[in-house]
């Protein structure tokens, strides 16, 4: 059950933001997702029991997730992200508020 909330959680993000890196990952009833062009440390979880039916959460987060990196809701556009400042670690700095 766990591989296949993965596999659709990827998917409608991927349809959403296409061309992202997108790692999903769940684990004791929380969906943990990553955008590894930008970090492999921070990212997003989501409740499996908050997921709606349309997805529109995993939306709404992959979107804030984007834009806490200055990177645009839309398809990845890889002079966007090469553009971007990174740390020492080689992962783009983001908002943290």
């Amino acid at each position: 059950m766990d591989e296949v909330i993965a596999k659709n959680v990827a998917e409608h993000l991927h349809k959403h933001y296409p061309g992202h890196l997108w790692a999903v990952n769940v684990e004791g009833g929380v969906v943990n997702v990553h955008n590894l062009f930008l970090s492999g440390t921070w990212g997003f979880r989501i409740f499996i029991s908050d997921i709606d039916v349309d997805y529109k959460v995993v939306t709404r987060a992959g979107g804030e997730l984007l834009e806490r990196y200055n990177v645009a809701r839309k398809a990845m556009n890889p002079d966007e992200i090469a553009a971007l400042k990174r740390n020492l670690r080689g992962e783009v700095t983001h908002d943290a508020s």
